[in-house]
């Protein structure tokens, strides 16, 4: 195979993908080197392939910046259906995407993009647990992949990478670890320590989903909820009946050429 592909970098609130149309299945997806290997040389989050679903038109396989396939991600969904759009050309304004064994529908609300994220299911309220001394309470919640949420005062005040690392891989909640949210409930401010990307993130959509869930179960928090992320841009969460929806922004950031013989990634000037 010789030639080359086009790569689109995307952008959902932050939170950065490279999107690559693999309808063709010439992608090596099970490369975990060459997954890392460009993620990296992209300066993004993770890598998405658009695949033909088994039971509609488009199918989303997701793999973090470790190379390691995830089961679900809420901005790159946003972002996968932007590419849909406005690279492949689809006409449809409501469309049901498949990831995993989730079918989910997504279609535009305004000029942002709306996610229903199915039922969120609920691991474990206050669960009380330490680190260097200090008594933490988390919420365990699975809203496509598992995530973990305290409230606390001042989200600034929090080292991320040094609390959520700890937690991200803690006993409690192995064998598949899980992600870490610290959430300002006056304030509706978030930060998120990811897993698979072993740091904090601009934005985590399946984290603010949690987030927001958490909110308005446990402080009675209005619905929608309007999150802001680390890159100070917003996610609203609604919740109906324990399933969730997920509102935000997803643009387009810069083309780019993959190799199909040596895999090299160029941007276009």
């Amino acid at each position: 195979m010789s030639g080359a592909i086009r790569v689109s970098h995307y952008s959902g609130c932050g939170n950065d993908f490279l999107i690559i149309d693999d309808r063709m299945e010439w992608f090596p997806a099970t490369s975990t080197t060459l997954i890392q290997q460009l993620t990296h040389t992209a300066n993004v989050d993770g890598l998405i392939l658009v695949r033909k679903g088994q039971k509609n038109n488009f199918a989303m396989k997701y793999f973090n910046n470790d190379g390691k396939e995830a089961s679900m991600c809420g901005n790159g969904l946003r972002c996968f259906y932007k590419f849909l759009r406005e690279k492949i050309g689809s006409k449809e304004t409501d469309e049901t995407i498949e990831i995993g064994a989730l079918l989910l529908e997504v279609k535009e609300a305004g000029q942002n993009v709306r996610v229903a994220m199915g039922k969120v299911e609920k691991l474990g309220w206050n669960i009380e647990l330490d680190f260097n001394g200090k008594k933490w309470i988390w919420h365990h919640l699975n809203t496509g992949v598992p995530h973990i949420v305290t409230f606390v005062d001042d989200v600034d005040a929090v080292d991320v990478q040094v609390v959520g690392s700890f937690f991200r891989n803690h006993p409690q909640f192995q064998p598949a670890g899980t992600n870490v949210n610290f959430v300002d409930a006056e304030n509706m401010r978030i930060r998120t320590f990811e897993r698979g990307v072993e740091a904090e993130t601009l934005a985590c959509g399946t984290g603010c989903t949690a987030a927001g869930f958490a909110c308005a179960k446990l402080k009675e928090k209005k619905l929608p909820i309007r999150l802001q992320v680390q890159s100070k841009e917003h996610l609203e969460i609604d919740v109906v009946h324990d399933k969730a929806f997920m509102t935000g922004p997803a643009r387009w950031i810069r083309d780019g050429q993959l190799s199909q013989r040596d895999f090299t990634l160029t941007f276009q000037p």
